[in-house]
This record gives C-alpha cells, structure tokens and sequence, in this order.
C-alpha cells in the first residue's frame, strides 16, 4: 500500500494570496507598512473575538482587541493595535435605546490616540445583512440599500455604504467618490471570516481610518452570526 501524499500546510502569504485572488484584489504599492497607511489590508479571525491584521503579504500589522463595558453610554469597544502594542485607533459603539435597537441603527466612535478629532459613523436604519445580499443576487434588485454617515464633529466627511456581491460596504468620500471597500472574502462554520480592506491612495487620513475601522464594524453590524460558509471556505 503507498503512503498518503503529504500535504503541506499554507503559509500565511500563501492564504492570504488566495483570499485576494477570491475578491479580485490586486497587489498596490504604496503602501507604508502600518495599519493607517497601507493600501490593502487582511483581517481574519472569529466572530467578535480579536481579529488579526495583515498586510497584502501576509506580514502581521497588528490586531483588532476588544475591550470590555467601561461605560454605559458604550457597548464593548476595540483597540487597533500595532505588532509592539501601541493602540492607533479605538473603536467605540455608542449603547443603543430600546428603540434604536428595535430598528437595528447603530452607532461607532473613532478616536486616534494622537488626534484630538473624533470621527463618528451613524446608521439610522437596519443595514442590510450579509443573508439579506444573497437574497437581493437572486432575485435581481436591491429594495433597501443602507448606507451610514461619517461625520468629524458636526462635518459630514463620508459614507458607508452597502455594497454586492462580496462587497459588505465601500467607503465614500462627501462628493461620493469611492476612496475603499471592504470585501468578504471568506465565511466558514464556527463564525470564522476573512475580510479585505481596499484603500485607495488619495484616500484623506481620515477616511482611512474609517476604513480600517469598518472591519470591526463590518464584523459587529454586516455579517450574519452563526457561521454558514454561504461566502465560500
């Protein structure tokens, strides 16, 4: 009897090429090695456990921690840290009314340790959940696209809003320039995912951030728990 061919493991490049290949992102250059500044961006974890951050190399940049209840004006937060610890952007969800959580609305807080500015992502109304895509690709038409406002202070700088297909949500600039997307590019039993974070260079620092951010948020507010591998292993 022969022996069973060996199988060998994948490395992290190795999967993580194979996650950009499934969403049809391209490797770009530009990027400056840090989570706030690289142009595309991996993350990969369980549902609302730590998320790990990658590069589109498979280079670790850091990770996506929660944090518990400090305040009951918040719900559970995230720290986005680099690989040395350093948190560069607290992600923080504003606690809901009954109902606002009725409505499924919801509400983030940005802050960057070293910017005084606070970014604030609102959605007054039920963003359209990943089980909620597949049903809108076969029937042919989107009844109720969601979309939530990115504000600095009392400004509006931005938009999230819902995409197709693999494509949870892009990231608009005011006169609605898409700057970024996040892409769903694996959903696997025991709620394991796999994001892409596409961001363009012109991207202004702030919406960068708010597309770093909208992995978390996606995780929280885009995705179905539960598991379900309806995206693809």
């Amino acid at each position: 009897m022969s022996p069973l061919p060996y199988r060998r493991e994948k490395s992290t490049a190795d999967e993580v090429e194979g996650l950009l290949a499934k969403v049809g992102t391209n490797r770009r250059a530009g990027g400056g090695g840090t989570l706030l500044t690289e142009p595309v961006i991996v993350v990969r974890g369980m549902h609302r456990d730590p998320l790990e951050l990658l590069d589109q190399n498979g280079r670790k940049l850091g990770s996506a921690n929660p944090r518990p209840l400090v305040d009951w004006s918040y719900e559970p937060s995230y720290e986005l840290c680099e690989t040395d610890g350093r948190c560069v952007l607290m992600v923080r969800k504003l606690s809901r009314s009954f109902r606002g959580r009725l409505k499924g609305t919801w509400a983030y807080e940005l802050f960057d340790p070293g910017d005084p500015r606070t970014i604030t992502v609102s959605c007054a109304e039920r963003w359209r959940k990943k089980q909620d895509t597949y049903r809108i690709e076969r029937e042919g038409f989107d009844p109720w696209p969601s979309s939530a406002t990115v504000r600095e202070g009392p400004h509006q700088i931005g938009l999230l809003r819902s995409g197709a297909g693999r494509c949870l949500c892009s990231i608009q600039d005011e006169p609605g320039h898409i700057l970024g997307r996040v892409l769903l590019a694996r959903q696997q039993f025991l709620d394991r995912f796999a994001l892409v974070v596409e961001v363009e260079n012109r991207t202004p620092d702030q919406l960068h951030k708010v597309a770093v951010a909208a992995s978390v948020i996606a995780d929280r507010e885009m995705l179905a728990s539960g598991g379900g591998g309806a995206a693809g292993a």
